[in-house]
C-alpha cells in the first residue's frame, strides 16, 4: 500500500509540473513528458534523450511483463485442458512454457508492426479493463457459489 501511495503522489506531482510548464490541452499526446521537456527551452536539451531513453526502457519492461504473463495464462488454461496441450509444453532445460512464450511474442510483434500505436494503446487499455472486470465478476460468483469453510 505504501508503494502504491508513493507512486500515486509522484504521478500527481509530475502531472502538476507538466501542466505548469505546458497548457494541459497540449499534453493530449502519446508522449506528454517529452512535450513538457521540449517546452522547457534550450536549458533542458540534456534532459530530452534521458526522457526518451527512459520511456523506451519503461515500455520495453511493460511489454516483456505482458508477454510473459500472457504466456503463463495460456499455459494454465492449457494445463486445465481448455487449450491444446502444446501450450502447456515445458522446455526440458529452462522449465518454461517455451511454445507459449514464442507464440505470444510472435503475435505481439506482428500486431505491433501492423497496428498504429494509438489504436494499440487503446486495445491494451480495454483488454486490461476487461480482464479486471472479469476477475471481479468471477470473485463475486465464487463467493456466492462456493461452500465456505468454518474457521477453526
Amino acid at each position: 500500500m505504501a508503494s502504491l501511495g508513493i507512486c500515486s503522489v509522484l504521478y500527481v506531482l509530475v502531472g502538476l509540473v507538466m501542466t505548469g510548464v505546458v497548457p494541459y490541452t497540449d499534453l493530449n499526446v502519446a508522449d506528454p513528458i517529452a512535450v513538457a521537456v521540449n517546452a522547457g527551452g534550450p536549458g533542458y536539451l540534456w534532459l530530452r534523450p534521458v526522457v526518451k531513453i527512459g520511456a523506451l526502457l519503461g515500455l520495453s519492461s511493460v511489454i516483456m511483463v505482458l508477454v510473459l504473463g500472457q504466456s503463463r495464462i495460456w499455459y494454465a488454461i492449457s494445463a486445465d485442458g481448455l487449450l491444446p496441450p502444446i501450450f502447456s509444453r515445458i522446455h526440458p532445460r529452462y522449465q518454461t512454457p517455451h511454445v507459449s512464450v514464442l507464440l505470444t511474442g510472435a503475435v505481439s510483434a506482428a500486431l505491433a508492426g501492423v497496428i498504429p500505436l494509438e489504436i494499440l494503446g487503446e486495445m491494451v487499455s480495454i483488454g486490461t479493463l476487461a480482464a479486471f472486470v472479469l476477475v471481479c465478476i468471477g470473485v463475486i460468483v465464487l463467493r456466492r457459489t462456493q461452500v465456505r469453510c468454518s474457521p477453526l
